[in-house]
């Protein structure tokens, strides 16, 4: 059990090791998707309400929270960011794209689900790899894949800025054949740790593009988007901002420290 007081919260010892997954400032799209999250990792629901939110306004979302998924832990807490009101950082923390911040990002401690005004859809989880994505991000996309029974799609995104794609002659287009290749077996790679024996393979994409841009055009129609980012300085938070604002499904990022 819990116990909840203004701006806190308070675990039992039987609490520390629970999951949370954390909703800041919930609209209704933003709590049914933690609500979903917290159901599929088996987690406590935190809903962080701003000061002075009228009590029908947070019975309702309790409600709507209850309705969603009955038997799930929710617990309402005063307060308009998840640090203070968290006695540690939560698993998940759950935002409107509109509310994510470069310094939210680049903090790094919780995996962030941020949520678009339009909601998701019903199709495959996407994994936008980078040559540095490690196992956590990889593990995340093919968790996310069969809690949702979803397909899994890799984005694998490159450039050569020592080629002008207007002048591309028979020799180039045969190395990029050859990195073609090796770029999709390097995606099953660092994929195989994580994904059960028999499952099938995930489709994987191999574009030479700019990545924010490829990003947002082939997570559309996905149920989720799920990136790494490196914090502390060693990846830049902003492009991520830009990508939330612009993709049109939910957007999972997580630390790949």
């Amino acid at each position: 059990m819990s116990t909840t007081v203004p701006g806190r919260v308070t675990p039992s010892r039987a609490d520390r090791t629970e999951p949370t997954v954390v909703a800041a400032v919930p609209g209704e799209l933003t709590i049914d998707a933690a609500v979903d999250e917290a159901t599929r990792r088996d987690a406590r629901l935190v809903l962080l309400v701003p000061p002075g939110t009228p009590v029908p306004l947070l019975a309702r979302a309790l409600r709507r929270c209850h309705t969603r998924s009955p038997g799930l832990r929710v617990t309402p807490v005063r307060g308009n960011a998840c640090p203070p009101a968290c006695v540690r950082p939560p698993d998940v923390l759950v935002l409107d794209t509109a509310d994510v911040t470069a310094a939210i990002v680049d903090d790094g401690r919780s995996t962030l689900l941020l949520v678009p005004p339009g909601g998701g859809t019903d199709g495959p989880v996407v994994l936008g790899l980078a040559p540095w994505t490690g196992g956590a991000v990889a593990a995340a996309a093919v968790r996310q894949a069969r809690a949702r029974r979803a397909g899994l799609r890799v984005l694998q995104v490159w450039s050569d800025p020592a080629v002008d794609p207007g002048l591309v002659g028979d020799a180039t287009l045969r190395r990029w054949d050859v990195h073609d290749a090796g770029l999709r077996d390097a995606a099953l790679r660092t994929l195989a740790p994580w994904r059960p024996a028999g499952d099938p393979d995930p489709e994987v994409l191999v574009v030479r593009d700019d990545a924010p841009e490829s990003l947002a055009l082939f997570a559309a129609g996905a149920c989720v988007l799920v990136v790494g980012h490196r914090g502390g300085g060693r990846s830049p938070a902003a492009p991520l901002v830009r990508l939330a604002r612009t993709v049109s499904c939910p957007l999972l990022i997580v630390p790949d420290n």
